[in-house]
């Protein structure tokens, strides 16, 4: 798995927690405050199209009045009655080129005849003009004003019924005074209100008439409103969006326009430039820009403070750490981070003492296992003696039970001998001068069984001497086992001492919030390391506390032997006591023997006490070789007892040097 530094983590951390509130509150300023200018903007526009419509009404206003001088004049009726042109043509159709902005004027009738047109636009001669509904609507409602589509776009046009100064005479006809929405009209109203105005007018299928050829132009727009108005037989609602052309930002009102009879013919845009809402988003953009590199340069500044201040420090605790674990206690802790007297000081030090301490338990433990290899060395080599010991004493054994056996053949021979007494008295002389010499070789015989027998107790108490050493030198290695398993809860303890220096550190980190995580990892790696030893010290104590239990069952055993070999050195001494018997027995009848051949009158009393004795040795001779025979199995298995400790010593002498090789690692 690919590790992932503090450092980084840290890094992110910091980026999360900075740059995203920053980016989030940035953003929801920004929205919020584009939110409040579009909305302002829509407000300004709204003002900025009724101004446009307040002026639009006050031209129609002017022409309007302009229109009711001229209609309202009894001379000017007079010269329509009577078909005056030449009066009409000098004092009112002359008007377009004395009023100003006034394009055109139309002189008609009720019945739809015009008596005189003058100006640009030649629209409304018969039956055009009764098309347009102009003088119908007059003659129904009298003076009105309103938009006209002509051949020269929209116009505004103001109708009048000709009549006196007083408004009493009937009307004979209508005046028509017309203004085109020309470029300099829209210009003026521009200019007045502070925004662009253009008009656009559809007129048959001829395709749509701009009547500002400079503004901003939005004919999609405006078709489809007018579309709209025209399927729908009745003005549509302003449309307003926002539109971007030649780098500038534009808030665009599209208004519908009918004409004077409420006719859909066409649309309005008034478009304001959002000059101060372009600057507020570009500011707001810089300033975004601005404090995100201001939050990177803070980042990157953080991210060098706890490189230096925390990451490399770790390193170099890692590093000292990762010398621990290599064996090298001798290394010393990093020499600047003892210095310091925050949280990384006190764990450095902390370290280097629970280093400092590991390795004087490592060396007493070193100690302690040299001087028991050597103590189990001694006791192996001693345990060998004994062993040898006992296999000499089991040869003398067997051998003294061969001598046992031929004395037991000896007195059977003897009482055979005995029996043979009734064949004849005369054989007796010669029987008692073989019975002597057999008894006085019998009395070398028994000589030898009781130096035999002495020397096998003497053999048999060093014996019993060697296994009451091992048995001291077993009891001694205990005690040292005993020190050893003092030593290993020593070391648990400091482990379990180190652990909850650990968890304090660990808690003192999380009190610390985020900048304590670091912290928290260290501690948590020396929480692991001190776990890590209390359980080597668990391991160890628990070999030591197995080899203190072969030890008891060693000496448990050997104790067992010592016994054994104590109550063998008793029945070999009482095999000695019964060969001194044996022999004085036989001494005693020797001198009867002399005493029969010296007195054949007591030959038969000699005979009788002869046979007693003869079957006495005979028994004598048997407990003699059954108590041998016995002797020699007790040697016997306490040889195989010396084996087994010979044995378990081998083995505790190959643990103590395997605690001694894993020891040597940290020394």
């Amino acid at each position: 798995m690919r590790s992932f530094s503090i450092r980084s983590q840290i890094i992110v951390l910091i980026a999360v927690l900075l740059l995203a509130p920053i980016t989030g509150i940035g953003l929801y300023y920004y929205d919020s405050i584009t939110s409040k200018l579009e909305v302002m903007d829509r407000g300004a526009t709204d003002e900025s199209a009724a101004s446009v419509e307040g002026m639009l009404s006050i031209l129609s206003s002017h022409v309007m009045d302009v229109t009711v001088t001229n209609s309202h004049w009894g001379d000017f009726r007079t010269a329509f009655l009577t078909h005056d042109l030449e009066w009409i043509t000098d004092n009112v159709a002359g008007a377009v080129n004395i009023i100003p902005n006034l394009d055109f004027t139309v002189t008609a009738g009720y019945d739809g005849n015009v008596v005189l047109q003058s100006g640009d636009v030649q629209d409304f001669m018969v039956p055009n003009i009764n098309k347009l509904g102009i003088v119908q609507k007059a003659k129904a409602d009298g003076d009105f004003s309103g938009l006209l589509v002509t051949s020269k776009g929209l116009a505004f046009i103001a109708v009048s019924k000709i009549t006196d100064e007083e408004n009493k005479l009937s009307s004979p006809g209508v005046l028509v005074f017309g203004r085109l929405l020309n470029a300099d009209a829209l210009s003026t109203i521009a200019s007045t209100v502070g925004v662009d105005v253009s008009f656009y007018s559809k007129l048959g299928e001829t395709g749509w008439i701009d009547a500002d050829k400079a503004g901003v132009k939005e004919a999609s727009t405006a078709e489809n409103l007018y579309a709209e108005q025209i399927k729908a037989g009745a003005p549509g609602q302003p449309v307003i969006s926002t539109v971007k052309q030649d780098n500038h930002s534009y808030s665009v009102k599209m208004l519908p326009v009918t004409d004077f009879a409420g006719k859909p013919v066409g649309v309005m845009s008034v478009a304001r430039e959002l000059r101060v809402s372009s600057e507020v988003a570009s500011g707001l953009k810089k300033l975004s820009l601005q404090a995100g590199a201001a939050a990177l340069i803070l980042i990157a500044i953080i991210g060098y403070f706890i490189e230096l201040r925390i990451i490399s420090p770790l390193k170099r605790i890692h590093t000292y750490l990762r010398q621990v674990a290599e064996g090298r206690l001798s290394a010393g802790a990093p020499t600047g981070e003892l210095k310091r007297r925050d949280e990384i000081g006190f764990i450095t030090g902390t370290l280097q003492t629970t280093v400092s301490d590991l390795h004087g338990i490592v060396r007493g433990i070193e100690t302690t296992s040299s001087s028991a290899s050597a103590t189990a060395g001694v006791l192996s080599d001693e345990t060998e003696d004994t062993k040898a010991g006992i296999g000499q004493i089991v040869d003398h054994m067997h051998m003294m039970t061969e001598g046992a056996e031929a004395q037991l053949i000896g007195a059977a021979s003897g009482t055979k001998a005995m029996s043979s007494i009734a064949d004849g008295i005369q054989q007796i002389y010669e029987r008692t001068i073989s019975v002597s010499n057999s008894a006085t070789e019998s009395t070398g015989f028994a000589e030898d069984g009781r130096m035999s027998i002495n020397n096998a107790v003497v053999q048999m108490n060093q014996a019993s001497s060697s296994v009451q050493q091992v048995v001291i030198d077993m009891q001694q290695l205990e005690q040292h086992s005993e020190s050893i398993v003092e030593i290993a809860e020593w070391i648990g303890k400091i482990a379990s001492q180190t652990n909850i220096l650990a968890l304090n550190a660990n808690i003192e980190a999380s009190r610390a919030g985020e900048h304590g995580k670091g912290f928290a990892v260290v501690a948590d790696e020396v929480r692991k390391l001190a776990m890590q030893a209390g359980e080597a010290a668990g391991q160890v104590q628990e070999r030591v506390t197995t080899i203190r239990e072969q030890i008891e069952d060693a000496v448990t055993h050997i104790q067992q032997g010592h016994i054994e070999v104590s109550e063998g050195t008793q029945l070999v001494q009482t095999a000695e006591h019964a060969f001194s018997r044996i022999a004085d027995s036989i001494a005693s009848m020797s001198v009867k023997l002399q005493e029969v051949a010296a007195a054949t009158e007591e030959m038969t009393a000699g005979s009788q006490e002869m046979a007693a004795m003869v079957e006495q040795t005979e028994t004598v001779s048997r407990n003699a070789a059954q108590l041998t025979k016995e002797v020699t199995g007790i040697a016997e298995a306490r040889a195989a007892s010396v084996s087994r400790i010979t044995s378990v010593m081998s083995e505790l002498n190959k643990q103590i040097q395997e605690l001694g090789t894993a020891v040597a690692r940290y020394s």
